[in-house]
């Protein structure tokens, strides 16, 4: 395996919130690539998570030493963990580097503004919000349930002879998908909007196909039991 592969892992474990794998993984591809500076950021923020702020630091400071003026978010993330050990200095100094190196990001002259009037508690989830952490559902997982709801839209649709049961479970899939994306989250769910949307477009036209290929059989049944009728 190389670094990209350990990276990959590691992101996964994120998503997964199972912190100490994923700074496994990262450890293994700075191993490898001992200049990678997205590797020892994420492994920053997995520390971050996990409450280590002494170590995050550590992390962020080498990936800030590796590229000093690629990512505001490196300054960012470690203005949160100053900030936790309540050195509001060093984290208004941070924040005015990450602005300084992408001065477009409106979160981190919001947070400056927060910080420097005192309101810790929104500066802190603003910054914690801001790590690469991705949403908690992976594109897949989504994806899956998105069939899985056009799949009860069938059976629906299959059941009470209309084939509206199909758009039902697509929207029931979507809904269901953003619903649980979404629970306990900071909502970056819509950085992956646009791929999600797409894929459910997909899902839809494959059970869309599966539905016509189904229907020849479906109405061969409904010959067989056009006398029987359900008790409901």
């Amino acid at each position: 395996m190389n670094a990209k592969d350990y990276l990959k892992l590691g992101d996964n474990y994120s998503d997964e919130e199972n912190d100490d794998k994923a700074i496994e993984n990262y450890s293994e591809a700075i191993k490898i690539e001992p200049d990678n500076s997205y590797a020892y950021y994420c492994r920053g923020n997995s520390y971050f998570f996990k409450k280590e702020y002494n170590l995050a630091i550590a992390d962020y400071d080498t990936a800030i030493k590796i590229e000093p003026n690629k990512f505001g978010a490196f300054y960012f993330d470690r203005a949160g963990a100053y900030l936790f050990k309540g050195d509001k200095q060093s984290a208004i100094s941070d924040i005015e580097m990450a602005i300084k190196i992408e001065p477009q990001k409106k979160e981190f002259r919001d947070t400056l503004e927060d910080v420097k009037s005192g309101k810790y508690d929104i500066a802190n989830r603003s910054i914690r919000n801001s790590s690469l952490r991705k949403s908690k559902m992976s594109v897949k997982k989504y994806l899956l349930i998105v069939l899985i709801g056009c799949i009860v839209g069938g059976i629906i649709g299959f059941l009470i002879g209309k084939t509206i049961g199909l758009y039902i479970g697509l929207f029931y899939g979507i809904g269901l998908g953003f619903l649980l994306s979404c629970m306990k989250h900071d909502l970056k769910l819509f950085n992956e909007i646009s791929l999600k949307l797409v894929g459910s477009l997909i899902v839809f036209l494959f059970a869309s196909i599966l539905a016509f290929i189904a229907s020849p059989f479906v109405t061969i049944f409904r010959l067989f039991t056009r006398n029987y009728k359900f008790g409901w």
